[in-house]
This record gives structure tokens, C-alpha cells and sequence, in this order.
């Protein structure tokens, strides 16, 4: 069995006696998190989505009837095509039901609203209908606040995002 050389071995055991950290160990820890979760409090900046979804998440929610598709409106899917304006029109014409959103990569560049109660956009699969939004929400429309200690923060933390329901 091969033997570590000793001044090996020695610098090893002296890095680790004098305490240098990885670079894991020297990341910074969130000021509103901690390491654990230590500093979270109920009245904190954090948000509790605990009871997020439909009804808290304890029921299903209802199905919406399909009424339209987005490739009828012209949204390629490719991931390369800008389908931004594909789904607004969409948005706009649907007045209720659910507008499938089949397999494939849909460009989203600016945001987008359901404004129309019983109007949903419904995907095939979490891994099959994806919105790939690569613009950050800040360039699209900037919305910049600042934290309790000036620090400048994205009002994004606390807003809708690329997809807003009202």
C-alpha cells in the first residue's frame, strides 16, 4: 500500500488544525436567513409560502375546458422564436378556458397577465411545456427598491413575476 509522503500529509494536517476554510465554508450567509435558517422570524423580509396554491393546496383545482392553443396564435416552441406575442394575443382573444401550452421551449420576453377569471395556461408535463424567460425581470421592467439597510434590492422579491394572475 502506497504511503502519503510525510510533508503531504503534514500540510494537510496543518491547514486543517489552523482552521483554513474552503471554499464552501467562506460563502456568505444570508443576513435575512443564516446559516439554518437561524434568523428567520415570522415578522422577517422573508415571505411564508406555506399555504401557497389552489385553495392552500388542499384541493385539486378545477378543470378548465381547453378553448385554445398557442400555436394557433403563432408560438413556435423552439426556444430560439421570441412566443411572447403569441401568448398576449392568446391572453387577449380567450375569454374562458384553459390555453394548452404543448410540448416544447416558448421565449418569454416580456411579461405576461391573466387578467380574465377562468382563463389558465395549461402545460403538458412540468419538463414538456417549459417558458423560458432569458431576460432578467429588472431589464424587462426595472422595479428596484431598498432594503431596511439601504442596501438596493429588486422589488421583484415581493411582486408578481413573469407570469402574473389578477
Amino acid at each position: 500500500m502506497l504511503q502519503p509522503p510525510r510533508t503531504l500529509l503534514f500540510a494537510f494536517t496543518l491547514c486543517v488544525s489552523l482552521g483554513f476554510a474552503t471554499e464552501a465554508q467562506t460563502q456568505e450567509r444570508s443576513a435575512l436567513w443564516g446559516q439554518n435558517g437561524e434568523l428567520w422570524a415570522p415578522t422577517s423580509r422573508l415571505p411564508d409560502f406555506s399555504f401557497a396554491g389552489y385553495r392552500r393546496s388542499e384541493k385539486q383545482p378545477p378543470m378548465v375546458p381547453q378553448t385554445a392553443i398557442v400555436k394557433d396564435f403563432g408560438a413556435g416552441g423552439d426556444g430560439e422564436t421570441d412566443d411572447t406575442h403569441s401568448f398576449l394575443k392568446a391572453l387577449a382573444k380567450v375569454e374562458k378556458g384553459a390555453i394548452l401550452v404543448p410540448e416544447g421551449r416558448c421565449k418569454i420576453t416580456q411579461i405576461l397577465t391573466l387578467a380574465k377569471r377562468g382563463v389558465v395556461l395549461r402545460g403538458v408535463g412540468p419538463t414538456k411545456s417549459v417558458l423560458f424567460c432569458p431576460e432578467s425581470l429588472t431589464d424587462i421592467q426595472p422595479s428596484w427598491g431598498a432594503t431596511s439597510g439601504d442596501k438596493p434590492t429588486s422589488n421583484y422579491s415581493w411582486s408578481g413575476g413573469i407570469l402574473r394572475v389578477r
